[in-house]
C-alpha cells in the first residue's frame, strides 16, 4: 500500500520551526558575546578603580559610573538573553498537567500579557529619556540617558524572545502532532 502523502501544514509548521530556531540560536550567540565583553569591561574599570585607590592611593571619577552603566547594560541585554532561552522567573507548576491545547491557550495569554507589560515599560521609558537627555553622568561628559537605553533595548530584547518563546511552542505543538 502507497504511503500517503503528508499534509502540507506540517510541513510549513517545521520550515518555520527551523527558522524561529536559527533566529532564537543567532540571537542567543549575539546577546551572550556581548553580555561577556561587558562583563570584561567591567572587570577592567572595576581592576583599575581598585588599583588606583588602593596601590596608587588616588582614585579616578568615572570608574563607579561607568561601572553603573555596564552592569544597567549587562542586566537588560542578560534579561533579554533569559528570555530567548526561555528561562525567566515563571510558574509552571500548573501549565505542566494542562492538556496541549490548554497548554497553547496559556502559552498565548502568557505572551500577550508579557508584550503588554514590555510595551508599557518600553512606552513609559520614552518619556524617562526625554527627562534624562540634558543630564550628563558627573564624571564623564555622556548624557545619562544611555542608562534608559539599556531599558528600552532589554524591553524590545524580551518581546522578541517571547515572541520567539511563544512561536517555539506554538509550533513544537504542530510538529509533534503531526508525528
Amino acid at each position: 500500500m502507497p504511503d500517503r502523502p503528508q499534509s502540507p501544514l506540517p510541513l510549513a509548521a517545521n520550515a518555520w520551526s527551523a527558522a524561529v530556531w536559527s533566529v532564537k540560536r543567532r540571537a542567543q550567540a549575539v546577546l551572550f558575546a556581548a553580555i561577556a565583553a561587558l562583563l570584561l569591561a567591567l572587570v577592567v574599570v572595576i581592576g583599575l578603580q581598585v588599583f588606583y585607590r588602593y596601590v596608587l592611593n588616588d582614585s579616578l571619577a568615572w570608574t563607579e559610573e561607568m561601572a553603573r552603566l555596564i552592569l544597567v547594560w549587562m542586566t537588560f541585554l542578560g534579561a533579554g538573553l533569559a528570555s530567548f532561552r526561555g528561562v525567566h522567573l515563571k510558574l509552571d507548576l500548573f501549565a505542566e498537567n494542562l492538556a496541549p491545547a490548554v497548554k497553547k491557550a496559556q502559552a498565548a495569554l502568557t505572551a500577550v500579557a508579557v508584550l503588554f507589560f514590555l510595551g508599557v515599560l518600553f512606552a513609559g521609558n520614552i518619556d524617562v529619556i526625554e527627562v534624562r537627555e540634558s543630564l550628563p553622568f558627573t564624571s564623564f561628559p555622556l548624557s545619562s540617558k544611555y542608562l534608559s537605553y539599556a531599558i528600552s533595548t532589554g524591553a524590545v530584547l524580551m518581546g522578541a524572545g517571547t515572541i520567539v518563546s511563544f512561536l517555539m511552542t506554538w509550533l513544537d505543538g504542530y510538529a509533534r502532532s503531526s508525528d
